[in-house]
């Protein structure tokens, strides 16, 4: 797979330079997501309608793109803030109950019983 080649150039780069490949911030994993892909076909820019940056939080879009969603802050274990007076890991929380069944739908994930 040409994404997994990237990766191994990198790794095979790291081992000539000695030098270790830290990611510092979530913008290091995407650039390197947007680097394996660009091997492999010209890149393309999407709408927010095509794919949504999803949140329950202002700018974010609270619903689905037509081609998927990148959902913001879902992986985050504490959101240590508040959001019209309450918790924002409970705004968080509701926010992907709601959207999981479509996700789940969509992509033919069994949900658990």
């Amino acid at each position: 797979m040409p994404a997994l080649a990237a990766t191994a150039t990198l790794a095979g780069r790291a081992r000539q330079t000695g030098a270790a490949v830290t990611f510092t911030s979530d913008l290091d994993e995407q650039g390197l997501q947007a680097a394996a892909l660009s091997r492999t076909a010209p890149l393309r820019t999407v709408s927010l309608r095509e794919v949504s940056v999803c949140s329950p939080f202002h700018p974010h879009l609270p619903d689905l793109g037509r081609c998927g969603a990148h959902f913001v802050g879902l992986n985050t274990r504490h959101i240590a803030w508040d959001y019209y007076g309450r918790p924002a890991d409970a705004w968080m929380a509701e926010h992907w109950q709601r959207q999981r069944p479509a996700l789940y739908a969509l992509t033919g994930t069994p949900q658990a019983a």
